[in-house]
This record gives C-alpha cells, sequence and structure tokens, in this order.
C-alpha cells in the first residue's frame, strides 16, 4: 500500500492548543516590513507563536514535502536557497516540541499558504540578525576579518546555517566499524543494533519517497483532499508492513525497539531551548510519537545523524565504561583513517601508528600516513566535537573546542613534518617494533586533522584562530570526508595534488565545508583565477557530487552529461602524457605531476597541440630532430615553461635537449621547466625536471649567447 491517509484516534483522541490565529494574523501584517529591523529575541516569540498556531503542523509538513523530496533527476540543479535548511526545520520542530497541546485540526490550503509564506519570511529575518554589519559592508582589514569570524555570531551563523557535511548513505557503514569493538556493551545495555537500523532507516526513505511521488501523480479533487503530513506521518502497523516488505528479517519489536530509542513527544522539549544553538531535543530523537501509536518522521537527514551518534553518547553516560569506549573510539577511528589510506596509497604506502624516534628518544609520532614519491600526507585522528556551550555561542568554549580538535592535532603533525624534512637523522617504528623505510628525500609533508563526525564551521574558524602561523595549515576532515575523497580521488596523485592545492590557496578559495571545495575540485580544478584575491565557492557546487554519489551508492538514475565530475578540466591526450610519467620509477615524479597538474587548461590544449604537431613532423621526416618549447607566466610573472622533442636516435634527443632546456629556463627566468624526449612514435623516452630557483649566472649569461639564436 503506497498511500494511506491517517486519522488519529476517536478513543485515544490528541490534544489541541488554543487557536492563536488573530494573533498570528497581527504578527503577519506588521513583521512583512520589519526585515533586518527587528531584535532576535522578538523574531524567535513570534515563531514560537506561529508553530503553535491551530494546524500549523500541516503548514509545517508541507514545508518539508516542496523543499525536501527531490526528484534523483534534478538533485544537481535545485536551488537551496529558496528551501529551508536541515537545521531550521529543527529549529521549527524543536520549538513545537515545547507545546505539550498541538492542533490537528485542518485548516484550508489557503491559510497553508500564508503560513508557509510567513515562516520563510521569519526564518530569513532571524539569519539577518547573525551576520554582522561588518559583513554587509565586507571590511578589508585583516584584524577586523579576524574579529568578525571569531564573533558569537559568526560561530552560530556559519554552524546553524551550514550544510550537514555528509550524506544520509555514509553514516551507517562508517558505524558498524567504529563500534565494532563496543557491540557487548551495546547489546547489554540498550535495543540498539547498527544493521537493522540501517534497514530500517532506508525502508522508511523508500516508504516516504513512494508516498510522495505517489502523491504527486494525482490530479483533481484526489490532490485537493490529500494532506503533506500523510507523506511523513504513519501508523505503527503500515510501518512493519512497509519495512518487513524490504527486509523479512526485521521484526515488529525489532521496529518497536527502534522507534522507542529515537523518538520523543510533544511536551517532551525542555524549556532551556530557546534559539539556534540551544540543546534540542530533535536533533537525537527525531521521530515524533502523535499519540495512537502514529509516528512523524520530519527529516530523515537528522535521524541519520542521531544514529551514527547516540551510541557513544549512551555510552559515555556509563561512568564504568567512559574510558573503555573514548580508548576504542580513538584507536578506530585511526583504523578507519588507515583503512581509507590504503585505497588511495596502497598498502605498501600506507602506515598506522608509527613512532618516530631519535637514538633513545621518542621524538613524536604518527596516527596515519600516506607516501606517494617525496610527498607525505600526514593524518591525526582526534574524536573531539563542539560542546554544547560552543554551539552555545561560548567564546571561551569555541575556542577550547577548537584547540582540542585541531590545534592539538595540528602541533603534532607539525613536529612530523619538521623531522621529515628536516637534516636530522631519525627512525620510523611501527606498532611490532619493525623500522619503516621511507624514500631517501621527503620533500612535501602535508598534514589533516580527521575528526570522527562533521565539525561545524571549521573552515571559519580556521580563518578567525589560525593566526601568526608562518608554515602552511591543516585541513581539518571528518571520516566522511575520507570516504568521498576515497571515492573520487583513488589515485594517490590526485589526491596529494588536492591537498596541496587546497593548502596552498586556503586563504583565497573559500567554502563552507569540503564538498563543496572537492566538487569544484573536481569539476574545474582548485585554481584561483589569475585576476582575483579571493574566490567564494558556491554551496550548490556541492550538488555535483550530490547527484554522483547517491548513483554510485543508491542506485539512483545517472547524472546528466553537464553534470558530469572526473576532472573534465583535463585534456583527455594530456592525462594519458600524465599517467606516463606517473610510471616512472622515481620519487620526484611526484614534484613533476604536480607541475603538469598545475598548468592551466587553455596552456594545457597548447601544449597537446604542439606535441602532436612535432609527432607527426617528426613520423613524416623519419627520425629528423623537430621540437618546441613553451614559457609559462602566472599573473604576468615568470612561472614554468615545457621542451618537448621528438627523434631517432636517444644519442641525439638527450644531450640537444638538456641544452634546449637548459637556456630556455634561464632566459624565461622561470622556476620550473620540463623536458621531456620522444621517439618518433611519440613514446616519452627521457624526461628531465629542473625546480630550482632562478639565479643570475655569468656561465649562463655566456651560454646563452652562444647559443641562443641555435635555441
Amino acid at each position: 500500500m503506497l498511500y494511506t491517509k491517517f486519522k488519529t484516534s476517536t478513543t485515544e483522541p490528541l490534544q489541541y492548543c488554543i487557536d492563536n490565529f488573530r494573533e498570528y494574523n497581527k504578527l503577519m501584517k506588521n513583521s512583512k516590513k520589519a526585515l533586518g529591523k527587528r531584535s532576535r529575541e522578538k523574531i524567535i516569540s513570534d515563531i514560537k507563536l506561529l508553530v503553535a498556531t491551530r494546524g500549523y503542523i500541516f503548514a509545517f509538513a508541507e514545508i518539508i514535502s516542496r523543499d525536501f523530496f527531490i526528484d534523483v533527476h534534478d538533485v544537481a540543479n535545485v536551488n537551496w536557497r529558496e528551501r529551508l535548511l536541515n537545521n531550521e526545520v529543527a529549529l521549527l520542530i524543536g520549538l513545537m516540541l515545547k507545546n505539550k497541546a498541538v492542533s490537528f485540526d485542518e485548516i484550508d490550503k489557503g491559510r497553508i499558504e500564508e503560513e508557509i509564506k510567513h515562516t520563510r519570511l521569519l526564518l530569513e529575518e532571524l539569519h539577518s540578525t547573525y551576520t554582522p554589519e561588518q559583513i554587509k559592508i565586507m571590511n578589508d582589514e585583516e584584524k577586523e576579518f579576524r574579529k568578525i569570524f571569531g564573533s558569537k555570531e559568526m560561530i552560530i551563523e556559519t554552524t546553524f546555517y551550514g550544510d550537514t557535511g555528509f550524506y544520509d548513505v555514509q553514516p551507517f557503514e562508517i558505524a558498524q566499524k567504529l563500534y565494532a569493538r563496543d557491540e557487548d556493551w551495546i547489546k547489554s545495555n540498550t535495543k540498539f543494533n547498527i544493521v537493522k537500523s540501517k534497514s530500517i532507516f532506508f525502508a522508511l526513505k523508500s516508504m516516504f519517497n513512494g508516498v510522495h511521488f505517489a502523491r504527486s501523480t494525482l490530479t483533481g479533487e484526489q490532490v485537493r483532499s490529500l494532506r503533506a503530513i500523510d507523506e511523513m506521518a504513519f501508523p505503527f502497523d503500515l510501518i512493519v508492513e512497509a519495512i518487513q516488505t524490504t527486509d523479512k528479517s526485521i521484526t515488529k519489536e525489532d521496529i518497536r525497539a527502534f522507534l522507542e530509542l529515537f523518538s520523543c513527544s510533544f511536551g517532551d522539549q525542555p524549556e532551556t531551548f530557546n534559539e539556534p544553538g540551544d540543546e534540542n531535543i530533535f536533533t537525537y530523537k527525531p521521530i515524533i510519537n502523535l499519540g495512537s501509536d502514529i509516528y512523524f518522521f520530519p527529516n530523515t537527514m537528522v535521524l541519520a545523524s542521531a544514529i551514527y551518534k547516540s551510541p557513544l553518547y549512551w555510552m559515555r553516560q556509563d561512568e564504568r565504561y567512559v574510558n573503555t569506549v573514548n580508548k576504542h573510539i580513538g584507536e578506530v577511528a585511526e583504523d578507519i583513517t588507515y583503512d581509507y589510506f590504503k585505497v588511495i596509497f596502497g598498502e605498501a604506502n600506507t602506515y598506522k601508528a608509527v613512532k618516530i624516534t631519535k637514538g633513545k628518544e621518542d621524538l613524536t609520532d604518527i596516527d596515519v600516513m600516506g607516501i606517494i614519491g617525496n610527498t607525505a600526507i600526514i593524518a591525526q585522528n582526534k574524536s573531539k566535537k563542539m560542546t554544547a556551550a560552543a554551539l552555545n555561542g561560548d567564546v571561551d568554549a569555541i575556542k577550547s573546542d577548537f584547540q582540542k580538535a585541531v590545534i592539538d592535532p595540528y602541533e603534532q603533525g607539525i613536529k612530523v613534518r619538521d623531522v621529515l624534512l628536516g637534516n636530522e637523522p631519525y627512525k620510523l617504528i611501527d606498532k611490532s617494533g619493525k623500522q619503516i623505510t621511507l624514500p631517501e628525500n621527503i620533500k612535501h609533508a602535508y598534514i589533516l586533522c580527521v575528526s570522527n563526525e562533521p565539525y561545524p564551521a571549521v573552515m571559519d574558524q580556521m580563518r578567525a584562530f589560525l593566526v601568526d602561523i608562518d608554515q602552511l595549515p591543516p585541513i581539518q576532515l571528518s571520516l566522511f570526508d575520507l570516504d568521498l575523497m576515497a571515492e573520487y580521488l583513488k589515485d594517490p596523485y590526485e589526491f596529494a595534488f588536492y591537498i596541496k592545492q587546497r593548502l596552498e590557496n586556503h586563504e583565497g578559495i573559500i567554502s563552507s565545508n569540503e564538498i563543496i571545495h572537492l566538487a569544484y575540485h573536481l569539476r574545474r580544478g582548485l585554481f584561483m583565477p589569475g585576476d582575483s584575491d579571493m574566490l567564494v565557492l558556491d554551496q550548490s557546487l556541492g550538488q555535483l557530487i550530490d547527484a554522483d554519489y547517491y548513483h554510485k551508492k543508491m542506485c539512483t538514475p545517472k547524472p546528466k552529461k553537464e553534470d558530469a565530475l572526473f576532472n573534465p578540466w583535463q585534456n583527455k591526450d594530456f592525462k594519458k602524457l600524465v599517467n606516463t610519467i606517473k610510471q616512472m620509477d622515481d620519487p620526484s615524479v611526484t614534484d613533476i605531476v604536480f607541475f603538469l597538474m598545475t598548468i592551466p587548461q587553455e596552456i594545457v590544449d597548447d601544449i597537446m597541440k604542439y606535441i602532436n604537431m612535432v609527432n607527426s613532423q617528426a613520423k613524416k621526416d623519419k627520425g629528423k630532430l623537430h621540437d618546441f618549447s613553451l614559457q609559462i607566466t602566472n599573473n604576468g610573472q615568470p612561472w614554468g615553461g615545457v621542451t618537448y622533442m621528438s627523434g631517432s636516435s636517444e644519442r641525439d634527443v638527450i644531450p640537444r635537449l638538456q641544452i634546449i632546456a637548459t637556456m630556455n629556463k634561464y632566459r624565461a627566468r622561470a622556476r620550473y621547466w620540463l623536458a621531456l624526449g620522444a621517439d618518433n612514435s611519440g613514446n616519452i623516452q627521457y624526461v628531465m625536471f629542473d625546480d630550482d630557483p632562478w639565479m643570475r649566472s655569468r656561465r649562463m649569461d655566456k651560454a646563452l649567447k652562444f647559443y641562443g639564436k641555435k635555441t
């Protein structure tokens, strides 16, 4: 049965609230013209009044139906600015949960539309109160910039109005690994089962979607008689029927236990909940028991998050077990990070729980590290999350949380980086006591701070609190972010290049979360526009991954061609060239690959055009030497260049290629120069890469005069 209109029991009636419609109408008339002029307290007071009006729950349900039931074909093109955010929904239902008496008296569609309109107006007005005037003016002074982003208002704004930072298909697989060592405690103390919870969750989601899209196909009188709430509220027996149709192993008792764990009733919300940042019962009990064995599911994303977070919360309430679970979670989180790194770097190039020693002294340790060529990616795990006080805007609590979640693991990572890049002798010892041998010359080392769950507003906090550092900052990632990267950046060079670009452009390329950065990179590359000091990435870019990731994980329709990812900014022939370079057995290959991948797309197209021309000419001339050189500038300044030569004899190609490349680099005053030698078939036989800083040389000046005309 796809569609049913639930009815409240006549023997167990729901309580009704008073009709505040007169006050509501007055509010409607007065506040439309007040946007940006009223206090936050007054706005929230009006929201409380609105959600307590007779029949508001029907307007609320209609908002959810319109804003969160999205056709998978349209995911990449939805305008989310016109829709409510998950946290805004949580605020509305959280305030409704303070009322013991909620009216289910049906209201006409005209009034529903008015209430929807006013809901959006009030939430827009509320949002404006968290945006300081300084931001609107965009003061460019650095000190003022940091002051703004470290303020209580901006912390709450970026936290509350940010994205979730994960997809609802991710928590379950990660949770199975994260809580694997705690199964005995969970089984003994709760009725929770992560595997069964996953089956229940996706069966429920499928049921909601089925009902919604069945409703959307109806017309005329049928539509007028339907209510949006019937897409999200169902009697227990119907819930059981829908779930067991999907998974027969799930019993009634399993479903009942699940609902008891994650449901609450109207009136259960503590009086302390009043505004964004306050602890909200809905975030960990996001199923609403309406009475009469009817359950309302307003937001599946919040439910997925609650399923992921709750076991850890329960275990930490047990004083006898808290130390054990904290130890387990820390170790398992490292294991999960290690597994993702193995996917990217390969097992032979991935290390876990490594001590760095000098003589008899332990210098520091590495949680997880991946190596590609001369580049190390260092991951330091911390299970720290933002506390309730921080989410409430307590600046001291915010700074304390940030210290533990980002600065502490970053400082540990710096110790590792200093050792790896330094000249002092050291040893790497793994957990078994075996010494690890790395490539002789680690030239680049980048630091990741990895948390178990998304850390809200972390990018803004970095801009506010990471000051006075003379090194590259870290990247703060969640396990969910790593999950995505292991999916989309399986090639270790691609992964390392992404990390390099993220860090080197951290001040210029800005977004609200890692998904947006990743989507932009996959689509266009993380490059700063030549004429810009700052690039702010729009949240809609993340929708490219939305569409593609659900296709991969849930077999939804394949994204449209225009929504494709996978580096369309890279020339196909150029990719083949880069892949050829990757096969070279030398740690410095990493530098060459980074150089090639940094070249702007339009230059890449020119390079491949000239390579094809040289190869074609060499074939015609049966082995005669042919070459080209191309200088590359960056914002009008000397940067790099490429020399390519094709010929039949290696003895002829190599010395001439060396001379031409050396002379052209010096003439261009460039930092980087790549020389490629190929046979008559265009197969790369010889590679030379010079990344030494340009310096004036009398010897080179003389050589340039001698070779200048010839080259």
